[in-house]
């Protein structure tokens, strides 16, 4: 699982004239523009048209230490599914890479997974394509569990924690706070290796999103990476699990076949688990619960909400910025109003539109009052 060459060296182009928070602030604007060219051949987009590649990019840095956080952006997220070849090698791997740039050439001290992605999020990894390559056999799924997943790694003798997308945030305090040098060091001494990353997801408090973990705090092991960036076999994880139950958790695991792997995510009966991470031969993909992604459907979207975008006109803007889970849900909820409203408008009659109301939509009046704005809005 090496990283692509051309990671340490956007790296390199960063931090060649950027190295502090306020450098960042004041020329990273201009600085990717003047590098355009630069960052899209590093980047693999040369195929594209893309004017500012550098926008695809995310960094944070750690004046302190001399260290550059490297991961891909929101913007990242929301175009390049609509680009051919847009997720590269390079922006797959720039996924919470962390180097350190005291030295002329960029090295690597912490990194995290690559960009994995959703079933059917991609045509790659639709039922059709992973049948193709995988055929029926089962493979290993571990379940994904709902927090935010942290990398701790041991800079100049001192134990770091981060998240993969920025230095200093509260969830790596909080994480900070839960594993210590000398568990680090023994995590090593348990697996007979050396280390350059622990990867785990906090649950705690805090990083509640949809799972009720009833207020635990504990560190689910992930993964962990040797010297060398390899990844450790599950075995060594749970192993590790096994050692050290004081500290980790080891998430379930499985061993399913596609189907069956389908079969379960779709089932509505479970509730309150966020999915499966099936690991087909070295290629990770994300399985998530059906009533999961219905609980991150209805903290992003109403059709009241739907509305009101309409109105002020923010619907792409707001489209755009939605999670790639709900954005098929999205443009449907989006059909349904545009249908409904033509009902309203061929019977003359806004009360068509109070038909949409559910009990995600909270108050009827207030639901009604965005009706009535919509199909005055609506009506030619």
């Amino acid at each position: 699982m090496s990283v692509h060459s051309n990671v340490p060296k956007i790296a390199k182009l960063i931090t060649s004239e950027i190295r502090t928070v306020e450098d960042k602030v004041t020329k990273w604007a201009s600085f990717k523009r003047e590098n355009a060219q630069k960052f899209k051949e590093l980047l693999h987009l040369e195929h594209t048209d893309m004017e500012n590649p550098g926008e695809l990019v995310s960094f944070s840095i750690d004046e302190e230490r001399q260290l550059i956080l490297l991961n891909y952006s929101k913007q990242a997220h929301n175009v390049l599914h609509e680009v051919d070849r847009g997720w590269s090698q390079p922006l797959r791997d720039m996924r919470g890479m962390i180097y350190d740039f005291s030295v002329e050439e960029p090295v690597l001290v912490s990194r995290g997974f690559e960009k994995f992605f959703n079933y059917s999020e991609l045509p790659e990894n639709t039922y059709a394509a992973l049948t193709d390559k995988f055929g029926t056999g089962k493979y290993t799924a571990r379940e994904k569990a709902d927090g935010h997943m942290i990398e701790y790694f041991v800079h100049n003798g001192e134990l770091c924690s981060s998240t993969r997308g920025k230095f200093g945030t509260v969830s790596a305090e909080i994480a900070s706070d839960m594993l210590s040098l000398s568990d680090f060091q023994q995590v090593e001494k348990t697996v007979g290796k050396k280390l350059m990353t622990i990867v785990v997801e906090l649950i705690h408090p805090y990083t509640k999103v949809f799972v009720d973990y009833d207020n635990a705090e504990t560190l689910y092991l992930l993964n962990a990476y040797d010297s060398g960036g390899n990844a450790l076999s599950v075995a060594e994880l749970e192993q590790t699990c096994e050692a050290m139950p004081h500290l980790f958790l080891c998430p379930e695991s499985r061993e399913m076949t596609l189907n069956e792997i389908v079969d379960e995510v779709n089932g509505r009966s479970v509730s309150n688990h966020e999915g499966w991470v099936m690991d087909f031969n070295g290629e990770l993909i994300k399985f998530k619960y059906v009533n999961y992604v219905g609980e991150m459907i209805k903290s992003k979207l109403s059709y009241k909400y739907i509305m009101n975008c309409m109105i002020k006109g923010r619907l792409d803007k707001v489209m755009f910025f939605l999670p790639e889970e709900v954005r098929e849900a999205a443009h449907e909820m989006v059909d349904t109003v545009n249908d409904t409203m033509d009902s309203a408008y061929d019977s003359g009659d806004h009360k068509v539109l109070y038909e949409l109301h559910n009990d995600n939509e909270g108050g009827v009046n207030y639901f009604r009052t965005v009706c009535r704005n919509f199909y005055k809005f609506a009506t030619p």
